[in-house]
């Protein structure tokens, strides 16, 4: 009898220390995922398909911050995407810098990017005539193809498979 209580109480304390390191490692990563931060804002005129809450934000490839929210601005015509860069991170908004989407590896989904501001970029970015919440950090549209930019790519990738499926027939024939 002295054996089974034995093996019964290694049991549960087996199972009390898995437990409580799995809840130790969830305090751990919810604490990492609720890290402070300055939230900023953006509007962007252009889709914003591929970019999802809690995508990164990045600084040349490193995460500095992440998306909180992405909804239609007050004038119904923007993309609003409310942002926030980490309190440990905030010095890289020391320069004049502006958001932009970029590529994150070959799933189709983007990060939000903050780069160095060039000119012609505010120009470029929309006009906010509406009040916001936080502070607005302009958009830009580099990096990302316009729909006439990937019509043009379309129809030179048509060319060029029409020319390569000629030259195959041609061989064919010979």
């Amino acid at each position: 009898m002295a054996g089974k209580s034995k093996k019964i109480l290694v049991s549960v304390l087996i199972f009390c220390l898995v437990m409580g390191a799995g809840l130790a490692f969830l305090y751990w990563y919810t604490g990492y995922r609720d890290r402070q931060g300055v939230r900023y804002v953006t509007y962007f005129s252009e889709s914003v398909s591929g970019l999802v809450e809690e995508s990164p934000v990045t600084y040349k490839g490193v995460p500095i911050g992440e998306i909180d929210k992405m909804g239609i601005a007050p004038d119904g015509k923007l993309v609003e995407v409310v942002f926030k860069v980490y309190d440990s991170e905030h010095k890289v908004l020391e320069k004049k810098m502006v958001t932009c989407l970029e590529h994150f590896g070959y799933t189709g989904l983007f990060v939000l990017g903050l780069t160095e501001m060039e000119p012609g970029d505010i120009e470029k970015s929309p006009k906010i005539e509406f009040p916001t919440e936080y502070v607005v950090i302009p958009s830009s549209t580099r990096g990302i193809p316009s729909r006439t930019q990937i019509l043009d790519i379309n129809e030179k990738a048509d060319k060029i498979l029409e020319h390569m499926t000629g030259l195959k027939s041609e061989n064919k024939t010979q």
